[in-house]
């Protein structure tokens, strides 16, 4: 449920972001940023709007779509590459678990229960 005014999250100017998710504690907010000149995953604190970590080691892509798991810090990300990969944003590792052989794929969320 949102309640409360709008928060500025990262740069006011200079940087897109995109694909915001709340994480499943409801205290941070992932998001994809070009802060660097290529995408990257970024993790803000919800309350003070400060960035917390950035993911400048994971090489993933353009994120086309992501979705946060119900259960862990953990997000699905679609890429332009025609890929799902599961990033585990307190490790910090990422794992491709599907490719598409075609352009693209349509549609993917995580089960309830976060186990898939």
């Amino acid at each position: 449920p949102w309640d409360g005014a709008v928060r500025q999250l990262g740069e006011p100017d200079g940087v897109r972001y995109g694909h915001a998710q709340w994480l499943h504690d409801r205290r941070r907010i992932v998001v994809s940023s070009d802060r660097s000149g290529e995408s990257r995953l970024e993790l803000f604190d919800a309350e003070t709007g400060v960035r917390t970590k950035c993911f400048e080691h994971l090489d993933i892509g353009r994120p086309l779509e992501m979705r946060a798991s119900p259960t862990e810090p953990k997000v699905a990300v679609q890429t332009h590459r025609a890929e799902l990969v599961i990033v585990d944003l307190e490790g910090g590792d990422a794992v491709t678990v599907d490719r598409s052989p075609g352009p693209t794929f349509c549609g993917f969320d995580w089960s309830p229960d976060g186990a898939w």
